[in-house]
């Protein structure tokens, strides 16, 4: 009873004076801390914040303990410790790298607190995969398998909500774990999977590359943004890095997204190497049902690809329908079949099978057929996949070299920090012509 009147006497005096107010609230909140414990701490910082604190470089501290997490002397260990050395020395001295807002960063930070882990999700980089696995890792799902989900789009618990401040005691808590990707490839995949396929909300985003750097766009391009080719793509992304402006998350760099020279990540798995890292992953998180995850992902790459297939194939016909002034049957149809030659999941041999009449009739669940009995067709899948690189040397070969500069530029980060060659020799010293002619849908 006593110590009610005193904080009571405490409080009452305090009011008279801001200053003490303010050193009274912080008294609180340090006993608070201290009595509920990180877990009710973090509830109670989940309402949105001002933020108050700035992450420090990594540069400026050693590397935590890793929560027990031993690379091992595994090929996989070995070469994830070779990553994390990597972007040490990258960003050995740097302060920050990368263009951001601490709002877009937190949200891409993803938090599973039961495990302690943090993936920091990034477009274009295994994430529609990712997100669904998180699901289950966080006890969000029951499922088995990541296939099992319907919607790679849930919400999900993020650091959105909290201050910067107890952000530095979350991350150094945690394991943070990152997916990156070569920076051309992801380029190239982000305007497959917005521009190139069906996807008429954001061809509207897109109608000022047509307008600003195509010489005679006719009136329906303008109207549509259907037909913006990749090199006006580029010219439009190095466009919008320069001005700051309209930068979208599917193109810009991943150092943009995940502050890598602030933010401490102890695994860094690439989009090149995804089913082993992933692997690697689950057997270190401690996950009760980490073995049968892994059982029912050991054919990660057909299930992938069966998957998109059917997503793709799910809206495809109510897509193209939509926008009739746009585009026909013809071209849409033509359009999904190259883009899954593009991914390696069509051998670039198997010849486009429809006629205009089967064009014109066939129904979803015929679509889903067509591309799953082609990709049968198609041979071993080592082999369909080098169908990807192929068609990165057209599409770059297809860019002026001024602008591969510029692209190189914007990439340094991306490739300085998770060791990329920013100037491979497939686009900066090919000489010989193209062996394929991909982007062309109508010779499929």
């Amino acid at each position: 009873m006593g110590l009610r009147l005193k904080l009571f006497s405490s409080i009452t005096h305090c009011n008279r004076y801001p200053v003490c107010g303010i050193i009274f609230g912080f008294m609180i909140s340090t006993v608070l801390y201290i009595l509920v414990g990180e877990h009710d701490v973090l509830r109670i910082k989940t309402d949105k914040q001002p933020l108050y604190g700035r992450l420090s470089p990594v540069s400026t501290h050693k590397f935590k303990l890793m929560n027990n997490l031993d690379f091992g002397s595994s090929s996989v260990g070995k070469r994830l410790e070779e990553r994390r050395k990597t972007l040490m020395s990258y960003c050995a001295g740097k302060e920050m790298i990368g263009k951001f807002t601490e709002t877009e960063v937190k949200k891409n930070l993803l938090y599973d607190i039961k495990h302690k882990f943090i993936y920091c999700a990034v477009e274009k980089v295994g994430t529609r995969f990712w997100r669904r696995l998180f699901q289950i890792i966080s006890g969000l799902s029951n499922a088995s398998s990541p296939y099992e989900l319907d919607n790679p789009l849930l919400p999900l618990p993020d650091l959105s909500r909290i201050s910067f401040d107890y952000i530095h005691y979350v991350l150094k808590s945690s394991t943070n774990f990152i997916i990156v990707r070569d920076p051309y490839a992801r380029l190239f995949s982000a305007y497959t999977n917005k521009l190139f396929e069906i996807n008429p909300p954001y061809w509207k985003f897109m109608q000022p590359a047509i307008k600003m750097f195509r010489e005679t766009p006719s009136k329906t391009s303008l109207e549509c943004g259907h037909d913006i080719t990749f090199p006006e793509l580029v010219k439009y992304f190095i466009h919008t890095e320069k001005i700051g402006y309209n930068r979208d998350g599917h193109f810009k760099p991943i150092t943009d997204h995940c502050r890598p020279c602030q933010i401490q990540y102890d695994i860094i798995a690439k989009l090149e190497t995804l089913q082993v890292d992933t692997f690697y992953v689950l057997n270190n998180l401690n996950i009760s049902h980490a073995e049968l995850l892994m059982n029912t992902m050991k054919n990660l790459g057909h299930s992938s690809e069966f998957d998109s297939i059917k997503d793709t194939s799910s809206q495809l016909l109510y897509l193209i329908d939509s926008v009739p002034q746009c585009i026909t049957r013809a071209e849409g149809l033509r359009r999904i079949w190259r883009s899954f030659q593009f991914r390696g999941f069509i051998g670039k041999d198997v010849k486009y099978p429809l006629t205009r009449n089967k064009e014109s009739d066939i129904e979803t669940w015929g679509i889903v057929q067509m591309l799953e009995r082609a990709m049968r067709v198609s041979g071993e899948r080592k082999l369909r996949l080098k169908n990807r690189q192929l068609v990165l040397e057209e599409a770059y070969s297809q860019v002026p070299l001024e602008d591969l500069l510029e692209l190189s530029d914007i990439f340094k980060n991306d490739c300085g920090a998770f060791g990329y060659d920013c100037k491979p020799d497939y686009i900066f010293n090919k000489s010989e012509k193209p062996e394929t002619n991909f982007l062309d849908i109508w010779s499929a």
